[in-house]
């Protein structure tokens, strides 16, 4: 487990390629984005879903909005060069909102 020490609500996390939250979040979005290539919901769908249904502060296309499709491009293709890992191969999507 990565998990191997836990005092004061604090974890320690080891072993990891990029920290817990950034992970997750530009996997979220990632998702987000290749829901709407797909064309399975519109990004306002998508964002309303994961805000009203998680209870999540924005959704998936909003927060990558906010936080930068390019930053998110690169914490995952960091993440994908290291591990090889096809969950976080960057959507093509995502790559498009990165270049605008």
């Amino acid at each position: 487990s990565r998990l191997n020490e836990r005092s004061h609500g604090v974890s320690l996390i080891t072993e990891s390629t990029a920290l817990v939250a950034q992970r997750v979040v530009a996997m979220v979005i990632n998702l987000g984005c290749d829901m709407a290539m797909q064309g399975i919901a519109t990004p306002e769908d998508i964002d309303n879903a994961v805000k009203l249904g998680l209870g999540y502060p924005y959704g998936p296309i909003s927060w990558g909005d906010e936080l930068g499709a390019k930053r998110i491009l690169l914490i995952l293709d960091r993440i994908y060069g290291l591990t090889g890992d096809p969950r976080y191969r960057p959507r093509p999507w995502l790559e498009r909102r990165a270049k605008l």
